[in-house]
């Protein structure tokens, strides 16, 4: 959220103070409050990335390879 914010000042879409704001607020520590933790995100394997490239518009296809 802080980047979205950030690009927003940068942009002049919102004032630079509310980024400066936001940059003060200190995020949620691990074990410290009753926010669940939730399980890390692993990586799709290879296989299923070649499974749906077949399915996906140039573009998309594109924004995934190179993300490989």
């Amino acid at each position: 959220m802080r980047r979205v914010f950030k690009w927003g000042a940068g942009d002049e879409l919102i004032p630079f103070e509310v980024y400066q704001r936001l940059a003060t607020v200190t995020g949620l520590q691990k074990g410290r409050c009753k926010a669940p933790e939730s399980e890390p995100v692993a990586p799709v394997s290879d296989e299923v990335v070649e499974a749906t490239l077949p399915f996906l518009n140039r573009h998309v296809r594109g924004l995934v390879e190179l993300q490989r």
